[in-house]
């Protein structure tokens, strides 16, 4: 048999993941296939990139039911179930799609983020009931959700830190965009009586151009 589209895989990523057990998602792989009957030639089926069909959609599984808070990422490459993921799992056990996942407002928001501009919910439904489009419309497409879904992965991984790590985490981003130039330098400075100074940004090699953050 032919790897099933994407959407065939949610419930089985759950039931792989059931018994709230926190797994690498390449231990969900193997009760996955299994639940989906798929034979080793399935299995090692390629797409152009060289990844496997079958790894694409696992990892795609996993990043549209975190997207509607029914799988957490509690470390890197590593997946569990929410109490969210368990309701939906014992009040639909044979079927999951993007339509089911659309009564949650993190998802759609996920969805609107993956949006083409110009469009509207109504066009985005369309898309859902026949998916169909040219080839450039399918690689715009799969350009916005990544971008998506990994803006929505950093931002969680960021929210998660204690706070003296987005006060680095900003002045590496300035330095990054170019603020100190060559010679520049940033110097974190927040804790205890900072007087709301974070951290501040040398322009010049005499540090008598600062930024202060």
């Amino acid at each position: 048999m032919a790897v099933p589209e994407f959407q065939a895989f949610w419930v089985p990523v759950l039931n792989a993941l059931s018994d709230g057990q926190t797994r690498h998602w390449r231990e969900v792989r193997e009760p996955v296939a299994r639940e989906l009957g798929l034979t080793d030639e399935d299995h090692d089926d390629q797409l152009p990139s060289g990844q496997t069909r079958f790894d694409s959609r696992v990892q795609w599984s996993i990043t549209h039911l975190f997207q509607a808070g029914l799988l957490a990422r509690p470390k890197r490459g590593h997946v569990v179930i929410t109490a969210r993921g368990r309701e939906v799992l014992a009040e639909h056990p044979d079927r999951v799609d993007i339509k089911l996942l659309g009564r949650f407002e993190e998802y759609r928001d996920f969805r609107t983020r993956t949006r083409a501009a110009g469009r509207d919910a109504e066009d985005d439904a369309a898309e859902l009931d026949d998916p169909v489009g040219t080839p450039p419309e399918a690689i715009e497409k799969a350009v916005r959700e990544s971008n998506a879904a990994l803006a929505s992965e950093v931002l969680e991984r960021v929210f998660g830190q204690e706070p003296v790590f987005l006060e680095r985490l900003v002045l590496t981003l300035l330095t990054a965009m170019g603020y100190g130039g060559r010679a520049g330098a940033a110097e974190h400075w927040g804790g205890s009586g900072d007087g709301g100074i974070d951290g501040v940004v040398r322009q010049d090699v005499l540090g008598l151009d600062r930024v202060y953050v």
